[in-house]
């Protein structure tokens, strides 16, 4: 039955797995501007959002943000995140949470009947703590999460960290960053304790048209690497028609999986809201991600 219960939750991850990883809360985007980006992001600044993607990223902005975001996934499942950054003169921390509930599963034993035997829920939890610091002409930034899930009546916790590098301007208008995700361990669940997703992803950011505009137009490559599963190749594009208005785009191919996104983004003062869509793949819909932030 726990093995259903974990088959359930990787088919409600915006990639889903192919390897036998669980606590799917950590394969998702928590970023809303990553969801627009199909993944890509580990070289972006930006608010607390970052830190879901690499916590190194919250250093470059120089000011202190919060951000709450929102996404409904596939069969009714709902993933929900907040962060918040504290920003300092060489360094910044942050604090962020991560929520995947799975409602309404349907529990059936092993001979197959026509009405379920009952009904429950999972969840995964995962409450991190973030603190980054310039060195030289590099960004470092590290991530500790405490980790709890439950599937039917069994529980377990866990820990897990986040490791994150960048580098501005590596080449004209171009930077660089890496993050590796997802080192730890969980408790048993029952018997067996969950293999984390262990995830390394690097990428760059090109800054194009500086000759109309700085800043203009973006392009955001990135390469994902996670245990288990083959490499997923993603390109994300972000375009400022305006000076208050972000377009956001991106693909991504792992095998033979092609998956696409967009998003939009508006800032009025100190406040931010965005939108992002994106498919999954498989047959499967299509996600809806909603985010607010706000600089103090």
């Amino acid at each position: 039955m726990k093995h259903f219960f974990l088959l359930l939750l990787m088919a409600l991850s915006w990639s889903p797995a192919q390897d036998n990883s669980g606590f799917d809360a950590l394969k998702l985007n928590g970023d809303v501007r990553t969801a627009a980006l199909s993944g890509s992001g580990s070289a972006l600044t930006g608010d607390a959002g970052v830190v879901f993607v690499n916590p190194a990223g919250m250093l470059a902005e120089g000011r202190s943000s919060a951000v709450f975001q929102y996404r409904q996934t596939a069969l009714g499942a709902a993933f929900h995140t907040m962060a918040a950054v504290f920003a300092m003169e060489q360094s910044a921390f942050s604090v962020d949470a991560a929520y995947l509930a799975i409602p309404g599963i349907e529990i059936r034993g092993v001979i197959p009947t026509d009405e379920p035997q009952g009904v429950t829920d999972a969840f995964n939890l995962a409450v991190g703590v973030s603190y980054a610091r310039y060195l030289g002409n590099w960004q470092w930034g590290v991530k500790v999460k405490y980790l709890f899930e439950k599937y039917y009546l069994a529980t377990a916790p866990g820990w897990a960290v986040d490791w994150g590098v960048q580098r501005r301007d590596v080449a004209e208008d171009t930077d660089w960053g890496l993050t590796i995700q997802n080192v730890g361990r969980m408790a048993p669940l029952d018997q067996q304790a969950t293999p984390l997703p262990l995830t390394v992803r690097s990428g760059f950011r090109y800054g194009l048209m500086d000759d109309v505009s700085a800043g203009t137009l973006n392009l955001i490559p990135e390469i994902i690497w996670r245990r288990g599963e083959r490499l997923t190749y993603s390109m994300g594009l972000i375009y400022a028609p305006l000076p208050f208005m972000r377009l956001l785009g991106g693909a991504g191919a792992r095998g033979e999986v092609l998956t696409w996104s967009a998003g939009l983004s508006v800032q009025y003062g100190h406040y931010v809201l965005r939108y992002a869509y994106g498919t999954v793949g498989y047959g499967l819909p299509g996600s809806h991600s909603f985010g607010a932030s706000f600089y103090f």
